[in-house]
């Protein structure tokens, strides 16, 4: 996981290169971290969608036998989809929203993190090479 500041200072500085951006669109199955982004003085409106589920004990909402698979799985791929309509992506490992590029081959990405060699597949592999700015940490 990349620490709730460290996302916090690469928003921060991705609004003093961008300070035209208007708002925040946040895909989170992290309900703490979705509070802490609500929370901070980052001067732009959070939007978010209204998933079916979010954890609030640091454990995997997909991986859990208590939620709704179908739920989980649409709120994912809609969340995907809506990232790929935003301006830039600023993301961590994740394959999933490592798609959105895929959706829209021109969306500029910064990966917050590189994936561990051993999960370093399509697209991310790609992406670490891209990144519109290299993270601040």
């Amino acid at each position: 996981m990349v620490p709730y500041d460290n996302v916090r200072r690469n928003i921060e500085y991705y609004l003093e290169l961008y300070p035209q951006t208007d708002c925040i669109f946040v895909a989170t199955d992290d309900a703490n971290f979705l509070d802490y982004l609500q929370n901070a003085p980052l001067g732009r409106t959070i939007v978010c969608r209204d998933d079916s589920f979010r954890s609030r004990d640091g454990s995997s909402i997909h991986e859990s036998a208590h939620t709704d698979k179908y739920a989980i799985n649409r709120d994912a791929i809609v969340n995907c989809l809506l990232l790929s309509r935003c301006q830039a992506l600023l993301k961590t490992a994740s394959i999933l929203s490592g798609w959105s590029k895929l959706f829209n081959p021109g969306l500029p990405v910064v990966m917050l993190n590189k994936p561990r060699d051993e999960h370093l597949w399509f697209p991310e592999r790609v992406l670490i090479e891209e990144n519109l700015f290299e993270p601040v940490k």
